[in-house]
């Protein structure tokens, strides 16, 4: 697929319409290349059984308006990216964070632009969310790219501000402000 080819045979879906088992594969197939822009996990977490537990915590944060969880589905029914609306806040800020990755095969073809859009649109039309925070470590120029074409404005930068991988990471902050 190049840049040029539609994202038809992909879909948008709520953690809500993904089986523990889908989630535990995605994070499992990609634990070596997240590492470097993941916090460390217990092996735990790369497990059904874990998501068999976390899936109804994360559908209980939905329900509450405290998160919104998506999974890119391809063809095949197999995860291959990850958005996450997080810390969801209501009056004065009306703000929450966003989170991403994907799959180690699917890098480099605008299906992160694309659905991020997607879902960013969704955020700010379905909740009260008037600004978008998204991070990323000063190497990561793939996700500073990403950012900047959706829109994202750099805010600063934060010395040490997530333990990534065990080691504390400088982070570019972003924001993206509804217009």
């Amino acid at each position: 697929m190049n840049a040029k080819e539609s994202f038809v045979n992909f879909q948008l879906v709520s953690i809500a319409a993904c089986s523990p088992k889908q989630v535990a594969d995605y994070f499992q197939t990609n634990r070596e290349f997240h590492l470097k822009t993941s916090p460390l996990r217990s092996d735990l977490y790369f497990t059904e059984m874990y998501w068999q537990k976390a899936i109804p915590i994360h559908l209980t944060e939905m329900e509450a308006g405290t998160s919104q969880r998506f999974f890119i589905l391809n063809e095949k029914q197999r995860l291959v990216g990850n958005i996450s609306f997080t810390n969801i806040q209501g009056f004065p800020i009306h703000a929450c964070n966003l989170g991403y990755s994907l799959d180690k095969d699917f890098t480099g073809r605008g299906l992160m632009n694309h659905f991020l859009a997607v879902a960013i649109e969704f955020i700010f039309a379905k909740t009260e969310v008037h600004k978008i925070f998204a991070n990323h470590t000063p190497w990561n120029v793939s996700s500073a790219k990403v950012l900047k074409r959706l829109g994202f404005e750099k805010i600063g930068e934060c010395k040490d501000y997530l333990l990534i991988n065990d080691n504390w990471e400088d982070h570019i902050l972003n924001v993206l402000i509804k217009k």
